[in-house]
């Protein structure tokens, strides 16, 4: 399965196979649809090596 990762709003959201993610008041990434292990991991990857 292939998981695609795109930048919403500059490095404060994002769609992670169309699942949006964003930081909420804690400054901690939260979706409110569950992602699967599967991306949960690669955006983990994703946000470790994204250089803004």
């Amino acid at each position: 399965m292939s998981i695609v990762i795109e930048p919403k709003t500059d490095h404060e959201s994002y769609l992670v196979n169309g699942k949006e993610v964003y930081k909420n008041s804690y400054n901690h990434w939260f979706s409110p649809v569950e992602l699967t292990t599967q991306e949960r991991k690669a955006f983990e990857l994703y946000k470790r090596t994204d250089r803004k």
